[in-house]
């Protein structure tokens, strides 16, 4: 692979989103249980009240956007790894894999933070609920990564 100035600019960036949400969740488990309570509450109420204003009641709860946070806080961070891992070895799935693995062991991580934030626990579930959003949104960033090559082909 030739690493010009389009390349640099690719890996720099994908890498720097990658770190930023890596470092979103971190972040979000550092706090402690009564606080990370307290915004998932006003996610819930947020959402309530559209709902409710649109006469279909009060359809979430907490653990559902809990549930929801993990999988698409993950999804994201699998797709900005698919990508990032892409720019370094330009091969859609070696970097598929790589981010699967990758995502995998940040949410161990993750669990393992909040062992030490007050109120929070090490949940395997958790780790499950992240690794099916890191996964799906992989295999969508996958699929459009060997669309785009295959459209690339095409032109030349």
């Amino acid at each position: 692979m030739r690493i010009d100035k389009k390349c640099t600019i690719k890996r720099i960036i994908t890498t720097i989103l990658s770190v930023l949400i890596i470092g979103f969740i971190f972040w979000q488990s550092m706090k402690p249980a009564t606080e990370s309570s307290a915004s998932s509450g006003r996610v819930v109420a947020f959402f309530n009240n559209i709902f409710s204003s649109l006469g279909m009641g009060k359809p979430f709860t907490q653990g559902f956007i809990r549930t929801c946070a993990h999988f698409t806080e993950f999804g994201l961070l699998g797709s900005s790894l698919c990508f990032m891992f892409n720019a370094y070895t330009d091969e859609s799935k070696v970097s598929f894999i790589l981010a699967l693995i990758s995502s995998v062991l940040i949410a161990i991580c993750d669990e393992c933070i909040q062992i030490f934030s007050d109120g929070r626990t090490f949940q395997i579930i958790d780790i499950l609920i992240d690794t099916a959003g890191a996964f799906l949104f992989s295999v969508l960033t996958l699929l459009l990564m060997l669309l785009i090559k295959s459209k690339k082909r095409k032109v030349k």
